[in-house]
């Protein structure tokens, strides 16, 4: 045999070996390495708190999508009590596992499925579960406070006594769902279907509920103090003795056999879009009518979210009336009556208030930025700390104002005022508008 033909065949053999061989370790290497896997998860089944290696045996074997294979083998999947806090995993069916007592906080769960699952008293908190599947789980006293749960369903699942607090519900599926003494304080359920569930004493304060679907949904004696049901559909719903002070009822819809017999809604406030029940009197009711030309007389309307310009209390009667801390973000308060009113960290950002009277009223550190007060009536009114960027002062009536520390005046805007000298600057901005200082 031609003895460089045969050294060149061998070069070539060597060559092309080196990498199947090498491929054959990394293959042998990963089959072991899930072997050793599959083996803790074994070991750890049934063992409460922390198991060693157990969390990186489950990120591992669901890298890997052998998970679900391992479950089918156990059949009897049970991490009652476990410690996986931390944890990452995706698109796993955990269907019917036993998980009670588990501590999940802080975990990064992806398309997991724990339809069925006994989920008792499991925490959550904290934990970032994109699209899971809770249908028909038991979830009592589960903790999900400040979870996110984006597009979850919750569909037949019980969450009696469950504490979302905080959480993030938006376009969830309750149906069905028990949450029976459930605090849902702060959590964010726009656009959720909540349709036929039981929130019988639960806990609905600051919750936001704007757009949501609360057809037939029991919430008697539920606190939804302040709660956000701008647009929300409550048709049928069992609202008895629910509590439903300041909340904000614009555009809500109590059709059909809604029923607000008791209910607390002193307070709340509604806008002529907004549907009652039809043996609803809500003349004896203490509740705030948005609308142009209402009679708001002393009304407590602070924190209150009444942004954009679709809000109009154009020509309202809103003296005496509380309004700290409220945001009229683009909102329509053109010849208001303002007077005497608290409007302290208010933010009125690009509102019209041309020709309003504002009278004494307290705007220490409001935001004005772009505000219209064309012809508006600022007199002993204290804007001390107020941002009165690009705000139109044209004929605005500045007798006696507190302009000190105010921020983004200049000169320009103030001598476009009426009694612009009668106001109060500090010391550097009267030099500049040429007054005596002291």
């Amino acid at each position: 045999m031609n003895q460089p033909k045969f050294k060149r065949y061998k070069l070539i053999a060597i060559f092309l070996s080196v990498p199947l061989m090498a491929g054959i370790t990394i293959f042998v290497g990963h089959k072991i390495r899930l072997n050793h896997y599959a083996k803790i998860i074994q070991d750890c089944n049934g063992q409460a708190g922390k198991c060693e290696g157990r969390i990186e045996a489950l990120e591992g074997l669901t890298k890997a999508n052998r998970l679900e294979k391992l479950i089918g083998q156990l059949n009897n999947l049970n991490f009652e009590s476990a410690d996986l806090s931390g944890i990452k995993l995706s698109l796993v069916d955990l269907k019917g596992a036993n998980l009670r007592g588990g501590n999940l906080s802080d975990a990064k769960l992806d398309g997991i499925y724990f339809n069925d699952a006994n989920l008792t008293g499991v925490n959550f908190s904290r934990a970032y579960l994109n699209m899971p599947a809770f249908n028909g789980a038991n979830l009592t006293d589960a903790n999900f406070t400040g979870a996110e749960l984006s597009s979850a369903y919750f569909n037949n699942a019980n969450l009696t006594g469950a504490k979302l607090k905080d959480a993030y519900l938006g376009s969830a599926e309750l149906r069905n769902a028990n949450l029976n003494s459930a605090d849902l304080t702060g959590a964010d359920l726009h656009r959720a279907r909540l349709i036929n569930a039981d929130l019988t004493n639960s806990t609905l304060m600051n919750a936001d509920l704007g757009d949501a679907e609360l057809e037939n949904a029991n919430l008697t004696n539920a606190d939804l103090r302040f709660a956000y049901l701008y647009n929300s559909k409550l048709r049928d719903a069992n609202l008895t003795n629910a509590n439903l002070r300041f909340a904000y009822l614009l555009y809500a819809e109590f059709r059909g056999n809604a029923n607000l017999t008791d209910a607390k809604l002193s307070g709340a406030i509604y806008n002529p879009a907004t549907i009652f029940p039809d043996n609803f009197d809500i003349k004896n009711q203490k509740l705030y009518l948005i609308a142009p030309g209402s009679q708001l007389v002393g009304a407590n309307l602070s924190n209150f979210n009444l942004a954009g310009p679709t809000i109009s209390l154009a020509g309202a009667n809103l003296s005496g009336a509380n309004l700290a801390n409220a945001s009229f973000y683009q909102g329509n308060l053109a010849r208001a009556n303002l007077s005497n009113t608290n409007l302290s960290g208010i933010d009125l950002e690009g509102a019209d208030l041309s020709e309003a009277n504002l009278t004494n009223a307290n705007l220490t550190g409001a935001d004005l930025l772009g505000v219209n007060l064309k012809g508006a009536k600022l007199v002993d009114t204290n804007l001390t700390g107020a941002n009165l960027t690009s705000v139109n002062l044209i004929d605005t009536d500045l007798a006696a104002a507190n302009l000190t520390n105010a921020r983004g005046l200049t000169v320009q805007q103030v001598k476009q005022a009426k009694n612009w000298q009668k106001a109060k600057y500090n010391r550097a901005f009267a030099a500049q508008l040429g007054l005596p200082t002291p």
